[in-house]
C-alpha cells in the first residue's frame, strides 16, 4: 500500500537480540503479530508459545490460562510437549488460533497486532479470551491493535475505534464519540450499556492457575514420549552394504551398458599400458652418437689387450703400415636407425589420440547413466511419497521431504555419478611411465 498521508510506526526491524527490555515494564519496543490463519512450527505447543524466548514458568501459565488452554492440555497424551506436525494439523481450527494467540501474548513485544483472532473460537471462549488476554494483566502496558468481526464483545473496552464497512472508514474516534455519532446499533449499544454488569466466564474445570504444566523433569520426559508425533531421522553407520550398490547399479545401467564402460575402460588402461611399453621401445635404440661412443670405446679396448708379441709380429710383415692393427667389431648397420624420429613420435601420438577417445566416451557413458540412475530414483520417489497414507505426513517434515528431493538428487546428479567414473577408469592401476 502506498502511505498518502500520516505516518507509519512499526518497530520490527532491529533484531530480538539486540533489544534492550524496558527496566519497568519489560516489554521491548518490537511488534507481536497473532493472524487470522494460524502461524505454527512443527514442533510442540510448549516451543510454539515460547517461540525461543526464555522460559518463565509463571508467565507461561498466566498465558495458559488466559488463553483457555489449559483443558486442552490436559486432554492432550503428552500435554504441552504434544508435538502438532506441519501447520498444527494435530489440532483444531481454535486450538491452532489460541496457541498462536499465546505466542503473541507470552512475547514481551510492546504492541501486539491480532488480526481477527477470535473468529476461530466459540462465544464462550472469545469471551474468556477477551476478558483474560485481551483486556488481561498480560496486556498492561501493551498498545493492542486488534481487528474484529465481534463488534459487540470487543469494542466495550476499547480505547479507540476505527468502524470500517466496504474496506473505507465509516467512523473513528472513541466509544463515546462514536455512540454521539450513532455508528454503532442497538446490539452493539446493548453490549456497552451491560458492560459494567458483565462477568468474565469462569475457567473451565481444571483451568486453575495452581496448577502447572510441568511440575517436575520426570513428568516433561514422560509426556513428550507420550506426544511423539515426529519421527526422528536416522541414518545407517559404518560400512555400505552391498544391497546398496548392486540397488544403484539395478538404476544405473543395464547389461549392455555395463559391458560398454567394462571395455572402454580395459581399452584405456591398455592403450595406458602401450604408451609406457612405446616409450620403452623408443628410448631403448640407440642414436648415432651413442653408437660411436661405444664403438671408440670397443676400439680402444681391444688395443689394449694386445699384446707386445703380437703387435712385433704384425710389424715384421712387409706391408705392415698398411695393415690395421685390429678389426672393428661393431657392424656398420649399427650406425643407422630402422627408423626415423617422427615415426615413434607418430605412433606415440596416434596411442594418446585413441587413449583420449575411449576415455571421452567412457565419461559420457558413464555421466549419462548416472543421470539415467537419478531420474528412475527420482519418480519411485515421488511415486512413493504420492502413494503414502496421511498419516506420513503427518510424521514426517515436510523440510526432511524436500531435503530428499533437492540435495540428495542433487547428490546423485552431480558427486555419485563422478564417483562411478573415478571407478571406472582405474586409476590405482595406471602404471607410471619410466624415466629415460
Amino acid at each position: 500500500m502506498n502511505l498518502i498521508e500520516g505516518n507509519v510506526f512499526l518497530p520490527c526491524f532491529i533484531p530480538r537480540e539486540e533489544l534492550v527490555p524496558d527496566p519497568v515494564t519489560g516489554l521491548t519496543e518490537s511488534a507481536a503479530y497473532c493472524a487470522q490463519t494460524a502461524w505454527l512450527l512443527n514442533a510442540t505447543i510448549r516451543d510454539n508459545i515460547i517461540f525461543a524466548a526464555p522460559f518463565n514458568k509463571k508467565r507461561y501459565n498466566d498465558v495458559i490460562d488466559a488463553c483457555g488452554l489449559r483443558r486442552d492440555l490436559e486432554i492432550l497424551e503428552g500435554g504441552d510437549e504434544t508435538e502438532i506436525g506441519e501447520k498444527g494439523i494435530t489440532l483444531s481450527g481454535g486450538q491452532k488460533q489460541r496457541v498462536s494467540l499465546a505466542r503473541a501474548l507470552y512475547s514481551n513485544s510492546a504492541y501486539v497486532l491480532l488480526d481477527d483472532c477470535l473468529s476461530a473460537v466459540d462465544s464462550h471462549t472469545a469471551v474468556h479470551i477477551y476478558e483474560n488476554a485481551l483486556t488481561g494483566d498480560l496486556m498492561k502496558n501493551r498498545t493492542c491493535l486488534l481487528i474484529s468481526h465481534n463488534v459487540p464483545l470487543t469494542v466495550k473496552k476499547a480505547d479507540y475505534v476505527v468502524f470500517m464497512t466496504n474496506g473505507s472508514v465509516k467512523a473513528q474516534g472513541t466509544v463515546d464519540e462514536m455512540i454521539a455519532a450513532d455508528a454503532f446499533d442497538a446490539e452493539v449499544l446493548k453490549s456497552i450499556a451491560d458492560s459494567t454488569t458483565t462477568t468474565a466466564v469462569a475457567p473451565t474445570k481444571g483451568s486453575s492457575t495452581d496448577c502447572d504444566v510441568a511440575e517436575d523433569d520426570e513428568n516433561d520426559e514422560s509426556s513428550s514420549s507420550k506426544g511423539k508425533l515426529i519421527e526422528e531421522e536416522t541414518k545407517s553407520e559404518g560400512s555400505v552394504k552391498m544391497e546398496v550398490y548392486a540397488t544403484y547399479l539395478r538404476y544405473f545401467a543395464t547389461k549392455s551398458n555395463l559391458f560398454l564402460l567394462i571395455s572402454f575402460s580395459l581399452g584405456c588402461e591398455t592403450c595406458s599400458v602401450l604408451k609406457s611399453w612405446w616409450v620403452r621401445v623408443w628410448t631403448s635404440i640407440p642414436d648415432e652418437d651413442s653408437v660411436l661412443l661405444t664403438a671408440t670405446y670397443s676400439v680402444a679396448h681391444k688395443a689394449a689387450s694386445l699384446s707386445i708379441s703380437s703387435l712385433f709380429a704384425k710389424a715384421q710383415t712387409p706391408d705392415w703400415w698398411f695393415t690395421p692393427l685390429f678389426h672393428s667389431p661393431i657392424s656398420p648397420t649399427i650406425l643407422t636407425m630402422s627408423h626415423s624420429p617422427l615415426y615413434y613420435v607418430l605412433v606415440y601420438s596416434l596411442i594418446g589420440i585413441i587413449y583420449s577417445s575411449l576415455d571421452a566416451v567412457r565419461d559420457f557413458v558413464t555421466l549419462h547413466c548416472g543421470l539415467v540412475a537419478s531420474g528412475k530414483m527420482f519418480e519411485d520417489l515421488l511415486t512413493r511419497i504420492l502413494g503414502a497414507n496421511l498419516r506420513f505426513f503427518d510424521s514426517t517434515p515436510v523440510g526432511r521431504l524436500t531435503n530428499r528431493f533437492s540435495k540428495d538428487i542433487g547428490s546423485l546428479d552431480d558427486e555419485i555419478s563422478y564417483q562411478i567414473d573415478w571407478f571406472f577408469s582405474l586409476p590405482h592401476i595406471t602404471p607410471s611411465v619410466p624415466s629415460t
